[in-house]
């Protein structure tokens, strides 16, 4: 295997990478600039974030083996952030305030393969997200729950989309069904369930086209119906 990576100044990087295929014939692949990518899907998940003074931040990659890739992904970390200092400017080559300095308003995991195709977003913190509201009902909820305890338990913690809301999340989540489309093609949604265990909805996506067709995971919480991970089968 060779290439050539190719990085420029503000948390933007364009990646090529030449493969050999079976046949000892390199083969050149270009990806897209998946990092730009990221935060388009951002917008795309979480449009209420748009227009409130945040900054994108890469936060960083995880190490690939040189000698060859088992799944060839390119992961890495981002975060939206908030300064304090309303008077920084977020310009290039400027370091992001951290510590005191800015508040993390959410934060988590993206994966992509080499055709730049989204493989997967984990959120992880932040405080956009329910997350502690999430923790505590999942500390309530188990698999030996019955499901009239898990109604009252849901209840009592004020969920929007509860285990009998399944036609209202999914008028819910279509509109970001038909905002991810430009990423992973014509989608539909083909099964919803709500998982004891994770205390969210898991959404099963079909999407790409007929000659690649593709399966998505989608967990979004019961509160607000934010999107906490999607996964590519």
């Amino acid at each position: 295997m060779s290439g050539g990576w190719c990085a420029r100044v503000a948390c933007v990087v364009a990646l090529t990478c030449t493969l050999t295929g079976p046949a000892g014939l390199a083969q050149q692949r270009t990806s897209p600039d998946v990092q730009v990518m990221a935060h388009r899907l951002l917008r795309a998940f979480y449009p209420s974030l748009a227009r409130q003074g945040l900054f994108f931040a890469i936060i960083g990659a995880d190490a690939l083996s040189f000698d060859g890739l088992a799944s060839p992904l390119m992961h890495f970390s981002v975060a939206l952030v908030k300064p304090a200092d309303r008077s920084w400017s977020g310009v290039a080559n400027e370091n992001i305030p951290f510590g005191n300095e800015r508040r993390e308003i959410l934060s988590g995991y993206f994966d992509f393969d080499f055709d730049g195709q989204l493989s997967g977003w984990m959120a992880s913190r932040g405080e956009f997200l329910n997350s502690p509201r999430l923790d505590q009902l999942k500390l309530r909820i188990s698999d030996r729950s019955s499901d009239r305890e898990v109604d009252e338990i849901l209840v009592a913690a004020n969920v929007t989309f509860g285990r009998d809301a399944g036609e209202q999340l999914v008028a819910f989540v279509l509109p970001l069904i038909a905002r991810l489309e430009p990423f992973i093609g014509k989608a539909s949604i083909t099964d919803t369930n709500f998982i004891k265990s994770d205390a969210a909805w898991r959404l099963e996506i079909r999407a790409g086209s007929t000659n690649r067709p593709l399966l998505y995971r989608l967990i979004v919480e019961p509160f607000e119906g934010k999107v906490i991970f999607i996964h590519r089968d």
